[in-house]
Order: C-alpha cells, then sequence, then structure tokens
C-alpha cells in the first residue's frame, strides 16, 4: 500500500476541520450594560458589526423611515423592521455617519462608530472576543453647557430671533413643506448656529424632524430656512412643524 495514501487522507480531514472555523465571517460576544447583548453580532472586516434594528432596541430608542432618512428618537416606541438599503441616521435631528452594511437581509451598524458619534463607552477586547458597549443618555447637543437653546422668543437671553415659520400639508401621501426665517437681533456674531425643526400631531407627539448647522450669523442678519419635505407615512393627525434654535454660548 502507497504510505502517501493515507497521509493524503489525513491532510484532507485536517483542511476539513480547520476550513469551518477560518470561513466564518466572526462573531463577537457584545455586552451592553454590563448585561449579555440578546441581538445579532458578527466581525465584519475587522470591526464589531450588530444589526441596527437589534441595538436601537436594545437602547430603548423608537425609530421611522422618513423618504431616503432613517430618523431614530431617543425614546422608547421601536419602530418597523429594516431591510434593504441602509439609510442615512438622523438621531434626535442629528446626522449620524456611522458605517452600516446590507448582508443576510438585514441592516448592520458598526458599534465603535455608533458608540463614537453618540458618545458611548465601547471596549473591545479581541483576544476573548468580547465588547462592552456602555450608552451615554442619549441627550442632543444643545443639553450642553456651551450650547444655548431659544424658542426665538427672547427665551434663556438669546438675541436669535424667528420671524417667521410657514408651512403647508397637501398631497397623497400628505406632504409638508415650509420654511423659517430668523435673525440675529443682537450686536455680535452668533457661532454655530443650529435650527432644528420637529413635526408633531395634534396632540404634541414627535413624528419626524430634521436639523440645519448654518454656522456663523452676524449682527443684524438673517437667514431662511427651506427645510426638507415631510412625508406623513402613519397618517398624522394636524401635523404642524416647531423651531428650536441654539447658538454657542458667548
Amino acid at each position: 500500500m502507497d504510505w502517501r495514501i493515507p497521509l493524503l487522507a489525513f491532510m484532507v480531514f485536517l483542511a476539513s476541520a480547520w476550513l469551518p472555523a477560518t470561513a466564518d465571517p466572526g462573531r463577537v460576544e457584545l455586552f451592553l450594560r454590563n448585561r449579555p447583548f440578546s441581538g445579532e453580532t458578527r466581525v465584519l472586516r475587522g470591526e464589531v458589526y450588530s444589526v441596527l434594528e437589534d441595538l436601537l432596541s436594545a437602547l430603548d430608542l423608537s425609530w421611522s423611515r422618513q423618504d431616503h432618512l432613517l430618523l431614530v428618537w431617543s425614546r422608547p416606541g421601536g419602530g418597523p423592521a429594516l431591510t434593504g438599503p441602509p439609510l442615512p441616521l438622523i438621531l434626535d435631528g442629528r446626522n449620524l455617519r456611522v458605517p452600516q452594511e446590507a448582508f443576510a437581509g438585514r441592516v448592520w451598524v458598526s458599534v465603535a462608530d455608533f458608540a463614537r458619534t453618540t458618545g458611548a463607552r465601547y471596549i473591545w477586547n479581541r483576544q476573548a472576543g468580547s465588547a462592552d458597549f456602555f450608552p451615554a443618555a442619549f441627550v442632543a447637543r444643545h443639553d450642553s453647557p456651551n450650547r444655548v437653546v431659544t424658542d426665538g422668543k427672547g427665551s434663556n437671553g438669546s438675541p436669535l430671533r424667528l420671524q417667521d415659520l410657514s408651512w403647508r400639508v397637501e398631497g397623497d401621501p400628505p406632504r409638508m413643506r415650509g420654511f423659517a426665517v430668523v435673525c440675529n437681533a443682537g450686536a455680535t456674531s452668533l457661532r454655530e448656529v443650529v435650527l432644528v425643526l420637529e413635526v408633531q400631531d395634534d396632540a404634541g407627539r414627535p413624528c419626524g424632524g430634521f436639523s440645519w448647522p448654518c454656522g456663523d450669523l452676524p449682527p443684524g442678519k438673517d437667514l431662511t430656512w427651506q427645510f426638507p419635505i415631510w412625508t406623513d407615512h402613519e397618517g398624522v393627525r394636524s401635523p404642524h412643524p416647531t423651531l428650536r434654535m441654539e447658538h454657542r454660548r458667548s
């Protein structure tokens, strides 16, 4: 009997035992607030990814699709199944620039980048194959002590004024179009001005929103924002916009 035949069979056995482990795209055990994360995770291109829908649910967030955007709000409620191509992710009006992937019929998000953009603490132990995610309180940027928030009517001593907020709802499905005009009534420039528009129903519940970081606003100058079109996919009663403005504290 040729001695090479059993040797070849042994090599084939080793290869078949080794291949499944190396062909696996990689999995990692993720802990959220020191508790095992029940959603799907895996390692893609050397980074930990989670199914976006699973991560949002675990963080007690709510979400909805709005045209080409995925709007996420820092309040419980959940949302529709997230399938198909990834959409730009907007959290409380802020654009979260995080890598997303469509894989196995679901949308996956980089956990490290999601943590970075939301202020969470993230630790990945590659050797142990585990990661820890400690979410920050989901508060909008205006909660910073370096920011001033105003309704445009002189609140908080801000010279930023709302001069006009006009809109109309028409079409099928209903679409809201409109614009806002704000002015710096002070004697100095306002730094890092941001306009945040929230669409609400007749009970004051948020139904969507947009934000516009419009930069610095010189004294005595005004600006006009034609905000993006909001489409009603849920039969909202009496949708209307509210505007919040913020800028850097002097």
